[in-house]
């Protein structure tokens, strides 16, 4: 089992201290990707804020470039403001969205690091799958693991999206990885 992810992480004492680009008022700054076309390249989206895309539940997204462990990409995400997470992959669309945000494997919202083969998504605790490989959702939860994971190989706690299948792997926490972040419902 890997460590528990700290909830103090992501305030101002944290990981603007430790990572580069933060400034002394605890802003971190991060690069991220718009869902953007040749049409709407560089504009910010609806209710989302420049470099954010606005998802198909109303929330905005944002890919967090700098490769980071899961716990360190998680502060970044809850640094952007209140409502502010790692994603939570609840359904086919949102499933989707992150694929096509991402270039590369990404951190989404997903550990079981609290205890084995108990997956929650930490920005609610919402439970959605239980086991290890021959597990199952939890009341009909949407899930998308690839075949064979969750695996909990070499100490595994977090959910990754692989990037060219968009299915999930678990993999440990320190591993570096990009992150896809979710924030609260934009404002009309």
């Amino acid at each position: 089992m890997g460590t528990t992810p700290d909830p103090n992480l992501g305030t101002e004492s944290g990981p603007s201290a430790v990572v580069e680009g933060g400034d002394p008022g605890g802003h971190v700054g991060v690069e991220v990707l718009a869902d953007a076309g040749p049409s709407d390249a560089g504009v910010a989206l609806p209710g989302c804020a420049n470099g954010e895309s606005l998802g198909p539940n109303g929330n905005c997204y944002a890919v967090v470039e700098t490769l980071l462990p899961w716990i360190l990409a998680r502060a970044i995400c809850r640094s952007r403001g209140t409502g502010w997470d790692l994603v939570a992959i609840e359904d086919a669309p949102t499933n989707d969205l992150v694929g096509a945000l991402i270039a590369d494997d990404a951190w989404v919202g997903g550990s079981d690091a609290d205890a084995e083969g108990t997956w929650r998504w930490v920005r609610d605790e919402s439970l959605f799958w239980l086991g290890n490989e021959t597990g199952g959702p939890v009341d009909g939860a949407f899930n998308n693991w690839a075949a064979g994971e969750p695996n909990d190989r070499g100490d595994s706690d977090c959910v990754r999206v692989v990037a060219a299948t968009a299915r999930w792997a678990d993999l440990s926490c320190g591993e570096l990885r990009r992150a896809v972040c979710e924030g609260p419902p934009a404002l009309e």
